[in-house]
Protein backbone atom coordinates (compact mmCIF):
# COMPACT_ATOMS: atom_id res chain seq x y z
CA UNK A 1 0.00 0.00 0.00
CA UNK A 2 1.19 3.49 -0.81
CA UNK A 3 2.65 5.38 2.10
CA UNK A 4 3.74 2.33 4.10
CA UNK A 5 7.07 1.66 2.40
CA UNK A 6 9.53 3.97 0.66
CA UNK A 7 8.93 4.27 -3.05
CA UNK A 8 12.08 4.00 -5.16
CA UNK A 9 12.06 4.89 -8.85
CA UNK A 10 15.32 4.60 -10.79
CA UNK A 11 17.27 4.50 -7.50
CA UNK A 12 15.65 7.72 -6.24
CA UNK A 13 13.65 7.33 -3.02
CA UNK A 14 10.32 9.14 -2.71
CA UNK A 15 8.01 9.64 0.24
CA UNK A 16 4.30 9.38 -0.42
CA UNK A 17 2.36 12.04 1.46
CA UNK A 18 -1.15 10.77 1.99
CA UNK A 19 -3.85 13.41 2.07
CA UNK A 20 -7.50 12.71 2.68
CA UNK A 21 -9.75 14.29 0.10
CA UNK A 22 -13.30 13.90 -1.04
CA UNK A 23 -12.04 11.96 -4.04
CA UNK A 24 -10.44 9.03 -2.20
CA UNK A 25 -13.67 7.52 -0.87
CA UNK A 26 -14.54 3.91 -1.58
CA UNK A 27 -18.05 2.45 -1.66
CA UNK A 28 -19.95 -0.46 -3.09
CA UNK A 29 -23.21 -0.14 -4.97
CA UNK A 30 -24.93 -1.84 -2.06
CA UNK A 31 -23.47 0.56 0.49
CA UNK A 32 -24.51 3.56 -1.62
CA UNK A 33 -28.10 2.25 -1.59
CA UNK A 34 -28.05 1.31 2.09
CA UNK A 35 -26.57 4.61 3.26
CA UNK A 36 -28.77 6.85 1.06
CA UNK A 37 -31.17 9.08 2.93
CA UNK A 38 -34.37 10.50 1.44
CA UNK A 39 -32.98 14.05 1.35
CA UNK A 40 -35.18 16.46 -0.57
CA UNK A 41 -32.48 19.10 -1.04
CA UNK A 42 -29.42 18.06 -3.03
CA UNK A 43 -26.36 20.14 -3.92
CA UNK A 44 -23.64 19.20 -6.41
CA UNK A 45 -20.37 20.79 -7.42
CA UNK A 46 -19.04 20.27 -10.95
CA UNK A 47 -15.28 20.44 -10.42
CA UNK A 48 -14.01 19.93 -13.96
CA UNK A 49 -15.59 21.07 -17.22
CA UNK A 50 -18.92 19.30 -17.57
CA UNK A 51 -20.94 19.05 -20.75
CA UNK A 52 -23.59 16.93 -22.39
CA UNK A 53 -23.91 15.49 -25.87
CA UNK A 54 -26.82 17.26 -27.46
CA UNK A 55 -28.04 18.47 -30.81
CA UNK A 56 -28.50 21.96 -29.35
CA UNK A 57 -25.87 24.56 -30.19
CA UNK A 58 -26.02 26.22 -26.77
CA UNK A 59 -24.60 24.52 -23.67
CA UNK A 60 -27.00 22.47 -21.59
CA UNK A 61 -27.25 23.24 -17.87
CA UNK A 62 -27.24 20.53 -15.18
CA UNK A 63 -30.94 19.69 -15.22
CA UNK A 64 -31.81 16.95 -12.68
CA UNK A 65 -33.48 14.76 -15.34
CA UNK A 66 -30.42 14.85 -17.62
CA UNK A 67 -27.88 14.25 -14.83
CA UNK A 68 -29.75 11.57 -12.90
CA UNK A 69 -30.68 9.70 -16.09
CA UNK A 70 -26.96 9.57 -16.91
CA UNK A 71 -26.05 8.31 -13.43
CA UNK A 72 -28.80 5.68 -13.72
CA UNK A 73 -27.54 4.43 -17.12
CA UNK A 74 -24.01 4.06 -15.73
CA UNK A 75 -25.28 2.41 -12.52
CA UNK A 76 -27.33 -0.16 -14.44
CA UNK A 77 -24.44 -0.86 -16.82
CA UNK A 78 -22.12 -1.94 -13.99
CA UNK A 79 -24.04 -2.64 -10.77
CA UNK A 80 -25.28 -6.08 -9.86
CA UNK A 81 -28.17 -4.28 -8.15
CA UNK A 82 -30.07 -2.69 -11.06
CA UNK A 83 -32.51 0.14 -10.45
CA UNK A 84 -35.83 0.34 -12.32
CA UNK A 85 -35.46 3.05 -14.93
CA UNK A 86 -39.05 4.09 -15.66
CA UNK A 87 -40.20 4.93 -12.12
CA UNK A 88 -36.96 6.76 -11.29
CA UNK A 89 -36.96 8.87 -14.45
CA UNK A 90 -40.67 9.67 -13.98
CA UNK A 91 -40.00 10.64 -10.34
CA UNK A 92 -37.21 13.02 -11.35
CA UNK A 93 -39.21 14.56 -14.20
CA UNK A 94 -42.33 15.05 -12.07
CA UNK A 95 -40.89 15.94 -8.65
CA UNK A 96 -37.43 17.49 -8.99
CA UNK A 97 -36.59 21.08 -9.85
CA UNK A 98 -33.48 23.21 -9.94
CA UNK A 99 -33.68 25.56 -6.96
CA UNK A 100 -30.31 27.31 -7.40
CA UNK A 101 -27.57 27.33 -9.99
CA UNK A 102 -24.19 29.01 -10.19
CA UNK A 103 -22.16 27.82 -13.17
CA UNK A 104 -19.50 29.35 -15.37
CA UNK A 105 -18.26 28.34 -18.81
CA UNK A 106 -15.16 26.15 -18.80
CA UNK A 107 -12.94 24.51 -21.40
CA UNK A 108 -11.22 21.12 -21.29
CA UNK A 109 -8.15 21.44 -23.51
CA UNK A 110 -6.76 18.31 -25.12
CA UNK A 111 -3.85 19.44 -27.27
CA UNK A 112 -5.29 21.06 -30.37
CA UNK A 113 -8.80 19.92 -29.49
CA UNK A 114 -11.10 21.47 -26.87
CA UNK A 115 -14.42 20.52 -25.30
CA UNK A 116 -16.67 23.19 -23.82
CA UNK A 117 -18.76 22.87 -20.71
CA UNK A 118 -19.25 24.48 -17.32
CA UNK A 119 -18.03 24.31 -13.72
CA UNK A 120 -19.92 25.41 -10.63
CA UNK A 121 -22.75 24.37 -8.39
CA UNK A 122 -26.38 23.37 -8.59
CA UNK A 123 -29.07 22.70 -6.02
CA UNK A 124 -32.06 20.51 -6.74
CA UNK A 125 -35.19 20.09 -4.67
CA UNK A 126 -37.64 17.20 -4.68
CA UNK A 127 -41.21 18.29 -4.18
CA UNK A 128 -43.35 15.36 -3.09
CA UNK A 129 -43.03 11.83 -4.36
CA UNK A 130 -42.10 8.50 -2.87
CA UNK A 131 -39.42 8.39 -0.15
CA UNK A 132 -38.23 5.05 -1.57
CA UNK A 133 -37.57 6.61 -4.98
CA UNK A 134 -36.03 9.63 -3.30
CA UNK A 135 -33.54 7.33 -1.54
CA UNK A 136 -32.59 5.84 -4.91
CA UNK A 137 -32.12 9.33 -6.37
CA UNK A 138 -29.83 10.18 -3.45
CA UNK A 139 -27.85 6.98 -3.99
CA UNK A 140 -27.39 7.97 -7.65
CA UNK A 141 -26.28 11.48 -6.63
CA UNK A 142 -23.71 9.92 -4.28
CA UNK A 143 -22.63 7.69 -7.20
CA UNK A 144 -21.84 10.81 -9.27
CA UNK A 145 -18.39 11.17 -7.69
CA UNK A 146 -17.53 7.71 -9.05
CA UNK A 147 -19.13 7.88 -12.50
CA UNK A 148 -18.91 11.58 -13.33
CA UNK A 149 -21.50 13.74 -15.04
CA UNK A 150 -22.09 14.11 -18.75
CA UNK A 151 -19.67 13.36 -21.55
CA UNK A 152 -15.99 12.43 -21.72
CA UNK A 153 -15.72 11.45 -18.06
CA UNK A 154 -12.96 8.97 -18.93
CA UNK A 155 -10.64 11.88 -19.77
CA UNK A 156 -11.47 13.90 -16.66
CA UNK A 157 -14.51 15.89 -17.66
CA UNK A 158 -17.57 15.93 -15.43
CA UNK A 159 -15.85 15.37 -12.08
CA UNK A 160 -18.71 15.84 -9.66
CA UNK A 161 -19.00 15.85 -5.90
CA UNK A 162 -21.96 16.13 -3.64
CA UNK A 163 -21.75 19.04 -1.25
CA UNK A 164 -23.71 19.95 1.82
CA UNK A 165 -26.65 22.19 0.93
CA UNK A 166 -25.61 24.62 3.69
CA UNK A 167 -22.07 24.79 2.22
CA UNK A 168 -23.58 25.57 -1.16
CA UNK A 169 -25.75 28.36 0.27
CA UNK A 170 -22.81 29.91 2.11
CA UNK A 171 -20.77 29.83 -1.07
CA UNK A 172 -18.10 27.66 0.52
CA UNK A 173 -14.72 27.22 -1.07
CA UNK A 174 -15.05 26.03 -4.66
CA UNK A 175 -12.95 22.91 -5.21
CA UNK A 176 -12.87 23.07 -9.02
CA UNK A 177 -9.85 22.17 -11.07
CA UNK A 178 -8.11 24.69 -13.27
CA UNK A 179 -7.65 23.80 -16.92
Amino acid sequence: PLGQEPLVLENIPFEIALEETYWDKLATYGSLLTMAKPQREIALEFCSPTGFRTRLKSPVSPDPAICISGYLRKWNAFAKIPLAEEPLVAFVQNHMVTSSISINPAVQRMGEYSEYGFVGRVEWKAEGGSPALLRQVNALVDFACYCGTGMKTAIGMGQTRRIDVDESKKGGQFQGSHF
